[in-house]
């Protein structure tokens, strides 16, 4: 997708979805059934993926905070690009 075919609109949306994920006001599966599946911005495309993959902190499979505190950074960049979207 290139700069020209951006769905503004629906960038803002999903900047707005996942703040409220993260807020609590909504659930993974709220944010997932919000977001249409044939969306085809890579951006979009990777929060979702890091999202629906954040991994743990601590405990037998965890990571430890570092390295959580690193892929929320990831998303929470991705989001503020989303936002910025012109």
């Amino acid at each position: 997708m290139n700069m020209n075919t951006i769905d503004k609109n629906l960038r803002s949306k999903v900047a707005a979805l996942v703040e409220d994920f993260y807020r609590g006001k909504i659930d993974y599966k709220e944010l997932s059934l919000a977001i249409p599946e044939n969306n085809s911005d890579k951006d979009i495309q990777e929060l979702l993926d890091l999202i629906e993959h954040e991994p743990k902190v601590g405990g037998l499979l965890g990571v430890s905070q570092e390295e959580h505190r690193q892929v929320k950074s990831k998303i929470d960049s991705i989001v503020e690009k989303l936002k910025l979207t012109e």
